[in-house]
């Protein structure tokens, strides 16, 4: 491999990816990724992809070597399949391959998820450890751009980074800074596991693949992430995501992809910018819309409201509920549809977990021009495996909600705990008044950002 991509390779990667879309697809199937990772000189493992039961047969499982197969359940909607029992190994007979496939059938409608297939790849012979299997990605940051990332990979990526110093195990660059001489180097050097890789360390003396190897892959998908860039006039195709997990180092030093996921799309250009002047009115709203309290018992969203309804400085009779049935909870209107609804408000606290419905009434909400603001209090995005393709709609209904007149909707969350606007007299945190008290005046010029909610509010009990 070299270090960047060939114009003939741009334009072949191009050409595949602009047909998946016009397929209608986003989510490139994983033997179409292979097919990517090949134009940039990766060897890959070969594969057949099967969309019915019907179509296994021996001749088409003669273009894999070998007596065993890897079997991989394919969906859009499922990015790590071994959760979900969705990686199977077998014998390469189609009578087996048959009966896996209805298995994932059966799989895909168990959870609830699109089937478009099955994948047979061939089976090799690998070392499935540490530090044997790495990670590499890339994807389209709104702050740095493209970025590319290397480190330790395979079923237990998460427990290797969650137990090791921060950045040793995973490391992160800017795609702008991978043709500095001798940066990759540098960055990867960082790390725990490219010493042992590179035959530097006494636990594993001999380098595991040849010098510069991991070093050229780097530079590889980080002249991709710069090529199908949103700001790249090279090519009419976005790549947000590309990742392979994992890249197996191989007995003969070669680095080969065992699984991948990729996410595409036209969009291109800058994203536009939230309207700024809507943050005053999620800091200091006038009126607000509650979607999820309870009419019958105490839930996350009837303790919001319980909060909301003792502002002093938002009205009962402008805090507005969604409500099949209720007429009025808490002395508040509610309405069974938001065409019912008096007037467009301020914010909204949604507090309904992610789900397919709930992702539609989000975009009512948004591109509808129901709200200037929202707070997304609502679980179940990307820290579920169902939910990174809800979190991928939503990051696209606020996109394109950002096109309208009047700039869109500006959204807080989700999986937040919300906000206490001291300008805006009220709070929105799911906890009763008697577990957290805020009394008096505190911090009239001072902002306080948690990642975790459960830090914050003791923070601010031992705080006041």
């Amino acid at each position: 491999m070299s270090n960047t991509i060939e114009p003939h390779a741009v334009s072949a990667v191009e050409k595949l990816l602009l047909r998946i879309l016009e397929d209608g697809r986003e989510v490139p199937r994983e033997d179409e990724i292979y097919a990517v990772l090949r134009l940039l000189g990766f060897k890959t493992p070969e594969t057949v992809f099967f969309s019915s039961p019907g179509e296994i047969e021996e001749s088409t499982l003669a273009a894999l070597p070998g007596g065993e197969v890897v079997c991989k359940l394919i969906s859009p909607a499922v990015a790590h399949r071994t959760e979900i029992g969705g990686i199977r190994f077998s014998p390469k007979d189609p009578a087996v391959l048959r009966q896996i496939f209805s298995d994932f059938s059966a799989t895909a409608s168990r959870h609830g998820v699109e089937l478009s297939g099955m994948m047979a790849a061939r089976r090799l012979e690998i070392e499935d450890c540490v530090p044997r299997q790495l990670l590499l990605s890339l994807s389209q940051d709104d702050a740095f751009g493209p970025v590319v990332a290397a480190g330790i990979g395979g079923t237990g990526t998460e427990v290797w980074n969650a137990g090791l110093r921060s950045g040793s195990g995973l490391r992160v660059m800017a795609a702008s800074m991978c043709s500095e001489s001798g940066f990759v180097e540098r960055a990867l050097g960082g790390t725990v596991f490219f010493p042992v890789i590179s035959g530097a360390t006494r636990i594993s003396p001999e380098p595991m693949l040849p010098k510069g190897a991991l070093e050229e892959a780097v530079r590889r998908f980080a002249s991709l992430a710069t090529a199908f860039s949103p700001l790249s006039g090279r090519t009419q195709v976005t790549i947000r995501t590309l990742e392979v997990n994992p890249l197996q180092i191989m007995s003969d030093g070669s680095l080969v992809p065992l699984d991948a996921m990729m996410y595409i799309s036209r969009e291109k250009g800058m994203p536009a910018s939230a309207p700024l002047e809507k943050i005053d009115r999620l800091l200091r709203p006038d009126s607000m819309l509650l979607i999820g309290a309870s009419a019958g018992k105490v839930n996350m969203g009837r303790v919001i409201l319980k909060n909301l309804a003792s502002s002093e400085r938002i009205p009962r009779e402008r805090i507005y509920l969604l409500h099949p049935e209720a007429e009025e909870i808490e002395g508040c209107r509610a309405f069974k549809s938001l065409a019912g609804l008096p007037e467009k408000v301020d914010t909204t606290v949604f507090t309904i977990p992610a789900s397919e419905d709930s992702e539609a009434l989000i975009e009512e909400l948004i591109l509808g021009e129901r709200t200037e603001s929202m707070i997304l209090i609502s679980g179940g995005y990307d820290e579920t495996e169902g939910g990174k393709e809800l979190s991928r709609r939503l990051r696209g209904t606020i996109a394109r909600g950002r096109g309208l007149p009047g700039g869109g909707t500006v959204v807080n969350g989700p999986n937040c705990m919300g906000i206490i606007s001291g300008p805006g007299g009220y709070n929105t945190f799911f906890l009763p008044r008697y577990k957290f008290q805020l009394e008096g005046q505190y911090g009239g010029r001072s902002a306080v950002i948690s990642q975790s909610g459960a830090w914050l509010v003791t923070l601010i009990n031992t705080q006041a």
